[in-house]
């Protein structure tokens, strides 16, 4: 007796069963490109808040502390022209011009909107004391183009008393006073005044009070 070889199973596959697989495969393709997506959009998110977190610092006067979430923000977005652009405002304040300008041309390289490394470069250049003919006018040129009055009233405050023009930073210093007097900043360049006129013990009385509001103002 010979034995016969099994038959060939010649029943193709369910086609119900393919199409499940078929849709349990493009399933999986989707979630794992929006988790790509998600996690790509969630950095952007995490270093906007960063950024926004090192503003609120550099308001208080803690510009270290600014500068940590800054390299959070560069970690989180790398080549983030904006993050340059704070980190060079940091500098600003904590006056190293070498580093600032670095920071600026940075910021530049990475594409930060012209308009902003524009007001960056003008504070700047404002505070070393170098300004315009017409100061007064470039002053409220540049707060109609957008800068933060806070800010360009500091730079004005530090260029005048740099150019040794102690009565112009002081009717810039009073103005501020007027708009926003309970500003921790109005007492903190009050202490930079006075500091400068060699009134050490106001200058230390104004100080005072900045570190009572802000414990965290190094610069104070």
């Amino acid at each position: 007796m010979f034995f016969e070889p099994p038959a060939a199973n010649t029943t193709s596959p369910d086609p119900s069963r393919r199409r499940s697989r078929r849709k349990v495969l493009v399933t999986r393709m989707l979630l794992v490109v929006a988790m790509v997506v998600l996690l790509f959009l969630s950095r952007g998110i995490l270093a906007g808040w960063a950024r926004q977190t090192a503003v609120g610092q550099i308001r208080a006067g803690a510009i270290t502390r600014a500068q940590q979430w800054l390299a959070w923000s560069r970690w989180l977005h790398a080549g983030d022209g904006t993050t340059e652009l704070m980190q060079a405002a940091c500098y600003r304040h904590l006056e190293q011009e070498d580093r600032w300008v670095e920071a600026v041309q940075s910021a530049k390289r990475m594409g930060a909107p012209p308009r902003q490394i524009q007001q960056e470069i003008d504070l700047g250049l404002v505070r070393t004391g170098t300004m315009r003919d017409g100061p007064e006018r470039q002053l409220r040129a540049m707060i109609d183009a957008g800068a933060p009055p806070r800010e360009v009233a500091t730079a004005f405050v530090y260029g005048y008393l740099r150019r040794e023009e102690p009565e112009m930073a002081k009717a810039v210093l009073d103005a501020l006073a007027k708009q926003s007097p309970s500003d921790v900043q109005v007492s903190y360049l009050q202490g930079v005044y006075w500091r400068s006129m060699g009134k050490l013990l106001r200058a230390r009385a104004e100080f005072g009070h900045v570190l009572a509001k802000c414990p965290g103002h190094e610069l104070a």
